[in-house]
């Protein structure tokens, strides 16, 4: 039976591949010479949009597989075989479960994140390049999981009612200091950050965050040209660990008074509290979502437990199905997540237009962006509201074309974060 859902799943996921390269198909050697750069960007766009589409079926898909083929009781029985201490089983356990569940996605994450990529020449990345941040994302991943896992199955082994709330108390505090310390220790592992080489540019970029009110706040380039030719910047960290960080491919590429517009833009994040607002959603959302498992997977397991192999929530075998509940729960929220990050990326576009006072610089910039990053000018309405975190940059150019308060003395919305000159 095991063998036979593999075969099966491996050759969906072949199929799946099969189809996307034939839609793609065109744009190997050099056909793409004859497409304009629209239809470039409208195919890498189609392309994206369908990997899209297949890894939310396959979100569902392969909790299911893993419980149905019995992997998560094997993976049980080893990792207790190996150590029958509860807590070094557990953790064992959560390790394996995060290789195992990755190496589902393993072709699928080849094709979209290395082949499709280099399809469309957007990505300078070596495979072995590609591999080794696959491989670091899936081993941190793991250990991550394998030190916290064990806290919500110990606690819900004491308290099967209130396991959910203790549990949430418990990660307030870790997804506060992931916020602070992601900056300085999970994003070096993966660029390399040095200080920003043109001094000249950095000192105007400096002026532009005093202007803001934002001191103190280290200036930082990444060599992205060695993996990408897309472009970007942003800002991160909270206090002592606030950082700008501009990719060196946006350097390149971008006019000063571009580059200005975008760093006044990830200002306008920081100054305006996005990046708290954002900390306490996933607080909120954390909340709503062990609620959520809390009454879904107990009630599975009551109903199906016998033919899921899975005792109780307590067990750690239930953990493909809690993967399952927060799939779907993802996916239902996902929309609203994405409304309230458009909301957030067009006050900063006005924060940005209003500390810069350069609308041709925004507009260039949003131009430049869809070149290098092969972006559709405008994306289907459902697929916007569905997967998109910025309004279309057809909107924003629109908006930065348009928005000059100062012409009409009007107030600046954001006029009391802006220090004058």
């Amino acid at each position: 039976m095991r063998k036979k859902i593999s075969v099966l799943f491996l050759l969906c996921i072949s199929v799946m591949i099969f189809f996307i390269k034939l839609r793609s198909a065109p744009i190997f050697d050099c056909y793409h010479v004859m497409l304009s750069n629209e239809a470039i960007r409208v195919r890498y766009y189609k392309i994206n949009m369908i990997l899209e589409i297949i890894y939310t079926f396959m979100g569902i898909l392969i909790p299911l597989l893993i419980i149905f083929s019995r992997i998560h009781v094997s993976l049980e029985e080893f990792a207790y075989k190996v150590k029958k201490v509860w807590l070094p089983g557990i953790c064992i356990y959560s390790f394996l479960f995060v290789i195992v569940y990755h190496i589902f996605y393993l072709p699928l994450d080849i094709y979209s994140g290395f082949i499709n990529e280099h399809i469309f020449s957007v990505s300078n990345q070596s495979f072995g390049k590609w591999v080794w941040n696959w491989s670091l994302n899936v081993l941190t991943s793991a250990v991550f999981l394998a030190v916290i896992l064990w806290i919500p199955y110990k606690i819900a082994k004491r308290s099967a009612k209130r396991w959910w709330i203790y549990t949430w108390i418990i990660f307030i505090p870790v997804i506060i200091f992931s916020y602070i310390i992601s900056p300085i220790v999970i994003d070096p592992m993966y660029n390399k950050f040095e200080p920003l080489k043109d001094k000249r540019l950095e000192s105007k970029i400096q002026n532009l965050a005093h202007r803001a009110g934002v001191y103190n706040c280290q200036l930082y380039q990444v060599n992205k040209s060695a993996d990408t030719k897309q472009i970007n910047a942003y800002m991160t960290g909270v206090g002592n660990t606030k950082r700008i960080v501009i990719w060196d491919t946006a350097i390149k590429n971008l006019s000063e008074d571009e580059l200005e517009f975008v760093v006044a833009h990830e200002i306008g994040h920081y100054v305006l509290n996005h990046t708290i607002i954002n900390c306490f959603g996933t607080i909120g959302g954390l909340f709503i979502m062990l609620y959520i498992i809390h009454k879904a997977v107990p009630h599975t397991v009551k109903k199906y437990g016998k033919m899921l192999k899975i005792e109780s929530i307590i067990n750690i075998r239930s953990f493909p199905l809690v993967i399952l509940v927060i799939t779907i729960c993802t996916c239902v929220s996902e929309p609203l997540y994405n409304a309230v990050s458009r909301t957030m990326e067009y006050n900063a576009d006005t924060f940005a237009v209003e500390l810069t006072h350069n609308n041709e610089a925004g507009v260039n910039m949003f131009k430049k962006l869809s070149v290098k990053n092969l972006s559709v000018m405008k994306p289907d309405r459902w697929y916007e509201i569905w997967k998109y975190t910025h309004p279309s940059l057809q909107e924003r150019i629109d908006f930065v074309k348009s928005y000059k308060p100062w012409e009409q003395n009007k107030p600046l919305k954001y006029g009391r974060y802006i220090k004058n000159n």
